[in-house]
């Protein structure tokens, strides 16, 4: 899906539903990392039309980095990375260094 939005020009990228952007947001708390990792990569490519969504997206970093802080696990591609990564894509924020 992220493919398919990357690929929307701004006319089109306005036609998306808040509806749509909440469905996305709430994908952020699948229980399977990679339906978390494409919700996120979805609304980074939506870029400030996603802006709404920013909320959740801080929500599952701080869930995901506090499961793997329990398992003493370091910070990893498939945990919060993609969502610091949608963060920046919305609103410009710098991306941590520590991915």
């Amino acid at each position: 899906m992220a493919k398919y939005v990357s690929a929307m020009n701004a006319d089109a990228r306005q036609t998306i539903r808040a509806s749509d952007i909440d469905d996305l947001a709430n994908l952020l708390t699948d229980k399977s990392p990679t339906v978390q990792y494409f919700a996120a990569d979805t609304l980074g490519e939506l870029g400030p039309f996603a802006k709404a969504a920013v909320p959740a997206i801080r929500a599952a970093i701080l869930r995901i980095e506090a499961e793997e802080r329990a398992a003493l696990l370091k910070p990893s591609l498939t945990g919060a990375a993609p969502l610091y990564e949608a963060i920046h894509k919305i609103t410009g924020e710098p991306v941590p260094d520590k991915f």
